[in-house]
């Protein structure tokens, strides 16, 4: 028997072992799993745990109370009673926030770059390190220019969008609506084209809208009955054809490409490839390049490696591999290639333990508190811990019966 006909023969047997249940989940039914949060993070390489100590700069430091939750670069602060400006904690206080590490008055003055000055007008805005009257003037690159109705900055300068274009960072007299920038040069849509800001002259008809193909050279194509496919201008092999599919047209109404290749649709509801073969993604699934039906449309079935699986009823995937939940858990994992309850087991390296263990990050598994922090010279073991804890046999790896 041929490998690709054992694999579907594995996966009918999988589908077959399953309570299938067509009917629409109930809208009242139980959330997804949601794991329990864990009690310890990582700063760096140290564990630490976040009810008593923050990790500020990728280091562990204690936090002297409960309030004490943010970092001012290596320091512990309570943002109730204090606040972190550019790295030096200030006392805080209503109405007062950072300008750089000092703080200031928002209300009566106004921060610019990091130098604090009164604010003179109600609407005192910054330009570079000078604040200005924003009803009156205009900041254009941190130069400023009276304010003119309508008018926008174009680098340094403001212009008028209606009858100027700005182009990189150049103001141009616009003379038609037909007009357009290429980098900073203005041109005429009608008789160039603007390729990777290279500017190409239009042998077609007057008002024809053709775009850029290909680098090395670039040539130029009439969308209405052409395509740039792989860098090189076709004529369309019917006027549906919009897509490419390698250096051939196609129609994505009635087509696919699959594998490089253009297939007709069985049906309108055919629009996923399964290999090169077409199919409807809501009566079948695709798993590597072998497609299954799904019992019916509304089952949740998903890939697990080359197999189908319901992963929605008491089937799992664990390492690319279909396994079973293991009975009354809410929330289970995988360890390898096998299924467990995470509230009575802990799975290291791949490994079973009793929930009693804990995962040491110089690999060796030990019971609770008896991880050595490896980065301190001359840590040792609380007194009572065993040095190693030795693997567990093989029974430890077993999934559920």
């Amino acid at each position: 028997m041929a490998h690709s006909e054992l694999i579907q023969v594995a996966a009918i047997l999988l589908l077959l072992g399953v309570t299938i249940n067509c009917q629409a989940p109930s809208s009242s039914g139980s959330p997804g799993p949601v794991g329990p949060p864990g009690s310890t993070r990582y700063c760096g390489r140290e564990k630490y745990n976040p009810l008593t100590h923050l990790c500020c700069n990728r280091q562990v430091i204690v936090k002297p109370s409960s309030s004490f939750t943010g970092c001012c670069g290596r320091v512990a602060y309570s943002p109730s009673v204090q606040i972190c400006c550019s790295g030096v904690l200030q006392s805080k206080k209503t109405g007062l926030t950072c300008c750089g590490t000092r703080l200031y008055d928002y209300r009566k003055q106004i921060c610019c770059n990091r130098i604090v000055m009164a604010k003179r007008w109600p609407s005192a805005r910054c330009c570079g390190s000078i604040s200005y009257d924003s009803s009156k003037y205009s900041c254009c690159g941190n130069v400023l220019n009276p304010k003119k109705l309508g008018h926008y900055c174009c680098g340094t300068t403001p212009y008028d969008p209606k009858v100027q274009l700005c182009c990189g960072g150049r103001v141009h007299s616009k003379t038609s609506s037909f007009q357009a920038c290429c980098g900073r040069t203005i041109y005429d849509t009608n008789r160039q084209i603007c390729c990777y800001g290279k500017l190409i002259s239009i042998f077609a008809p007057y008002g024809t809208r053709l775009r850029c193909c290909g680098l090395r050279p670039i040539t130029t194509y009439n969308p209405t009955n052409q395509l740039c496919c792989n860098r090189r201008v076709i004529t369309k092999p019917s006027p549906s054809a919009s897509r490419c599919c390698g250096s051939v047209g196609y129609n994505p109404g009635t087509q696919l490409c699959c594998n490089q290749r253009v297939i007709t649709k069985p049906s309108p509801s055919a629009t996923r490839c399964c290999g090169s073969v077409a199919y409807n993604p809501g009566t079948q699934v695709c798993c590597g390049s072998n497609l299954y039906s799904k019992p019916c449309s509304n089952l949740a079935v998903s890939c697990c490696g080359m197999t189908p699986y319901f992963y929605a009823s008491h089937q799992m995937c664990c390492s690319r591999q279909v396994t079973y939940k293991p009975p009354g858990v809410r929330f289970p994992r995988c360890c390898g290639k096998v299924s467990y309850d995470p509230s009575k087991q802990l799975c290291c390296n791949q490994r079973l333990y009793p929930k009693s263990y804990e995962c040491c990050r110089d690999r060796p598994v030990r019971h609770k508190g008896c991880c050595v922090v490896s980065n301190v010279k001359g840590s040792r073991p609380p007194p009572g811990c065993p040095v190693i804890i030795e693997a567990p046999d093989d029974r430890d790896l077993k999934g559920p019966e």
